[in-house]
């Protein structure tokens, strides 16, 4: 019988299993591969079912069979024509399945603002055992509930930062603390970065 998979078949194996998009600007072209390997013994044929979002369109870059052992590359291209969270997906028929493959798009936070999080933040000279706080706004001007996280490339127990992760409301605002402690005489550096948490 045919059923809707979010996740591999016994036949298929579909790279990524999600399609995110973050970060795009309107009447700007976006492709993504999937990649769909048979992992089956027999010739597996499969079909792209028509989509009717002008947003999106795919494509195969081969034939609609595919051997055993052998990949098929499906392009998804994108062109935005509205500042709003895309969720949407693209379907591919087998003789025994219908796979989906989910699709979320969300647009750049601030127009306005080339960054919305300072690159560097200098605490600068600090006594040992002094705390010292800043914070900053993240700044939506979209008419959604848009998620992030703040992503760090390694740990610094005398720095704290929060929220990590949350929404910023529909036109909306959230400010993030940053707290430095420092427990020894050392130059301390925390790299990271902000982004959606789609």
């Amino acid at each position: 019988s045919k059923k809707n998979l979010y996740t591999n078949s016994n036949f298929l194996l579909i790279e990524p299993r999600q399609i995110l998009i973050k970060g795009f600007e309107l009447k700007s072209k976006i492709s993504r591969q999937v990649k769909i390997t048979n992992v089956s013994t027999k010739v597996q044929r499969l079909n792209i079912v028509p989509s009717y979002n002008d947003e999106f369109d795919y494509f195969m870059t081969k034939k609609s069979s595919i051997a055993p052992g052998i990949s098929q590359m499906v392009t998804v291209n994108f062109i935005p024509t509205k500042f709003i969270k895309y969720e949407t997906n693209f379907k591919i028929q087998t003789e025994n399945e219908l796979l989906v493959v989910p699709i979320v798009a969300l647009p750049v936070l601030n127009l306005e603002k080339t960054d919305i999080f300072p690159k560097i933040i200098s605490f600068g000279w600090i006594q040992i055992g002094e705390v010292v706080r800043k914070s900053y706004r993240l700044e939506s001007k979209l008419n959604i509930l848009y998620p992030f996280e703040i992503v760090l490339e390694s740990t610094c127990p005398d720095i704290s930062i929060t929220p990590m992760i949350g929404k910023i409301p529909e036109y909306g605002l959230v400010d993030i603390h940053i707290e430095f402690k420092p427990s020894s005489d050392e130059f301390y550096e925390l790299k990271g970065n902000v982004r959606s948490a789609a």
